[in-house]
């Protein structure tokens, strides 16, 4: 507006230019593209998702080569075992998601994508393992036990005498499998999407290592050796086991994924659990008092040795020092990049 004062010869210019210029006109499958692009999120591919990617690839590899070396299933039937289900409904999660700027619900999508991806390989690389040559070492650890004076039958019979006691000491056994679905997502949900990488990549290294441990010294459990009459389930776990020792074809059995005694699987995802929720300070000491009643419930319930436990420890600890320096050099590596 001039308010009545004559315009310079610069504005008159620019005036004439701005009329001269000729309007733009967006096709409607332009405009609806540009609308949408406005609201769809880029995907967010970072060095995480590709290092997880290679090595979920070698680790289905290996599966299928392990699984013909000791006869378990076959390529085809591994490919059934997997949650293709489970994938894809996260997948589709993660896709919605990404329709809107809401970084941590597609972080917390990712995470748990990524970590039901590797579920069934792990536990499938935990039964070929247990299907190696070598003898069960019950009598070994057991031993290795006493001189720790350390009694896993003495400690189950003396806990089981209270049933309050032996239905708690089982509940929080088996709260591990909400501990490690907690660590996935929680720490993603309150913006520490780290610590729930680091989570992931230390139980894959754990897994592996454990794997690793339950090939060269496989055990059953204490009831093998102790005086401690092995409940239904955990005799089935140790017919299981010796039916893969004994080198016939099988098939692999999901159910009994969890066959690992030294070390113990608990001990390690309660660990690192433990460390990827400790982010969140308001709930920092009751998961660790939680971490804590897992690993005892490993011995009062008749599961594991107490060598399985300080095995687990090991690893855990080994699994963490490994994940950190895995995830902060992937976060260098997507920082270089930018």
């Amino acid at each position: 507006m001039s308010f009545g004062l004559p315009l310079s010869l610069a504005e008159m210019q620019a005036a004439e230019t701005i009329q001269s210029a000729p309007a733009l006109e967006l096709s409607p499958h332009t405009a609806l593209r540009s609308s949408v692009s406005f609201h769809l999120a880029p995907f967010p591919v970072t060095s995480f998702d590709r290092c997880m990617a290679l090595v979920l690839t070698l680790l289905v590899a290996a599966d299928v080569l392990l699984a013909r070396m000791v006869k378990l299933g076959s390529p085809d039937h591994l490919l059934a075992l997997f949650p293709w289900q489970e994938i894809l409904v996260m997948g589709i999660s993660f896709s919605v998601c990404c329709w809107r700027p809401l970084p941590r619900l597609i972080d917390t999508a990712k995470a748990f994508l990524w970590a039901g991806s590797f579920a069934s390989p792990l536990s499938f690389l935990v039964q070929t393992a247990g299907g190696s040559r070598f003898g069960l070492v019950d009598r070994q650890l057991a031993w290795i036990d006493g001189c720790m004076h350390i009694n896993t039958a003495l400690i189950h019979l003396t806990v089981a005498r209270s049933p309050f006691c032996a239905t708690c000491s089982i509940l929080i056994y088996v709260l591990f499998v909400p501990l490690l679905s907690v660590a996935v997502i929680l720490p993603c949900l309150f913006g520490y999407a780290y610590a729930s990488h680091r989570f992931i990549v230390g139980v894959v290294i754990g897994v592996i290592l454990g794997a690793a441990l339950f090939a060269l010294l496989p055990a059953a459990g204490p009831w093998m050796v102790e005086s401690m009459r092995p409940s239904p389930l955990q005799a089935t776990m140790t017919d299981y086991l010796l039916r893969l020792k004994m080198g016939y074809p099988m098939k692999a059995e999901m159910t009994h994924a969890t066959i690992m005694s030294f070390p113990s699987e608990h001990v390690l995802v309660a660990v690192l659990g433990v460390e990827a929720l400790s982010v969140i300070r308001a709930i920092r000491r009751p998961v660790q008092v939680l971490g804590t009643l897992i690993c005892l419930s490993t011995v009062t319930t008749g599961w594991h040795y107490g060598i399985d436990v300080l095995g687990g420890l090991a690893v855990a600890w080994i699994a963490s020092k490994l994940a950190r320096i895995t995830c902060d050099r992937l976060l260098e590596m997507d920082a270089a990049k930018n």
